[in-house]
């Protein structure tokens, strides 16, 4: 299982390239906090702009996404959002659900921001790495 984050989903909602084809076609798993999906609907506009899709055809693209993607809910990784916390409080703290949600699934962050490497409770992949995995 690979924990992806929002900026990964993003990429592959706004752009039918690398990063939608290993999430689609790779035949890894991966997986998502549910609470993240917030952070996607808070930025529709911004990726209905840069996609040039319809409203109806992004819903049809993350649909579509979200059939490769698990989304999990809190309570499922909730006993490991403090530790997370504490680790990413000088990082981002905003990336807190992504660490406690691999950290959970003892699974690797799948991430192109280069601030999560500072870390040191999950080990992080970027997508070129990802690439290199999924061939």
């Amino acid at each position: 299982m690979i924990v992806i984050d929002t900026n990964i989903l993003m990429s592959a909602l706004i752009k039918d390239g690398l990063t939608r084809r290993i999430l689609v076609h790779s035949g890894r798993r991966f997986a998502y906090p549910e609470i993240a999906l917030e952070e996607i609907t808070r930025h529709r506009d911004l990726v209905l702009r840069k996609s040039g899709y319809t409203p109806n055809e992004l819903d049809e693209v993350l649909s579509g996404l979200l059939r490769s993607v698990t989304l999990i809910a809190t309570s499922a990784f909730q006993q490991d959002i403090a530790r997370a916390a504490i680790v990413m409080r000088d990082i981002d703290i905003t990336d807190t659900v992504f660490v406690a949600l691999a950290l959970s699934l003892n699974a690797t962050l799948w991430s192109d921001d280069a601030h999560l490497r500072k870390q040191n409770l999950v080990m992080v992949c970027t997508t070129s790495e990802m690439m290199n995995l999924s061939l």
